[in-house]
């Protein structure tokens, strides 16, 4: 059964940091699923390989199922868990569009975990 983790909040650091445990630490997040936004993840992926840090790659899934055969591939599973934004919310800026993507996401998770879906 996948874990999932939200992004955390679209204009922060969350993103970056989910990007990074899994490049540092593949095993430990290895059936685990991002539940977020796929262009924020990008927009993360983006920022994460300009600092020269290895990085996994991504991969858009529809499923926690496709999420789990992409994990034991060694990629980054995301799952679209919010409605997209018109346009992302900058970095670093307080945006109540960045805390409903967050909010979003918390629910999609949260809902899955109580369905017994997936884990938390």
């Amino acid at each position: 059964m996948m874990n999932l983790i939200t992004m955390g909040d679209a204009a922060g650091i969350g993103s970056e940091i989910l990007i990074k445990a899994w490049a540092q630490e593949p095993q430990a997040v290895q059936t685990s699923c991002v539940a977020g936004d796929w262009l924020v993840m990008q927009r993360a992926h983006a920022v994460c390989q300009q600092t020269g840090l290895p990085v996994p790659t991504l991969r858009l899934v529809d499923s926690l199922e496709q999420a789990s055969q992409a994990a034991q591939a060694g990629l980054l599973p995301v799952l679209q868990a919010c409605q997209p934004s018109a346009q992302l919310p900058d970095f670093g800026q307080t945006s109540a569009e960045a805390g409903r993507m967050a909010a979003e996401c918390i629910v999609y998770a949260t809902n899955a975990v109580l369905r017994k879906q997936a884990k938390a």
